[in-house]
């Protein structure tokens, strides 16, 4: 597991574009192909479509700015 490692685990929050590149590729290398073109393109379909279905709910905005 790539976050399972704390040392990984904070690199990977320095960068996590290639931290969830690289987790594409251990995905994709289990599977028998660990190319890094690939899980780059992966990765970025992926945000692609991240950005396209993931809404916050109505009142999120609200709840956020709420001053405790």
């Amino acid at each position: 597991m790539y976050w399972g490692d704390p040392e990984r685990h904070r690199l990977g929050r320095l960068n996590l574009l290639k931290a969830r590149t690289a987790v594409v590729r251990l995905s994709l290398e289990k599977l028998g192909c660990g190319d890094e073109v690939i899980a780059g393109r992966c990765c970025n379909r992926l945000f692609i479509i991240n950005r396209q279905v993931i809404k916050l709910f109505p009142e999120c905005l609200k709840i956020l700015s709420f001053n405790w």
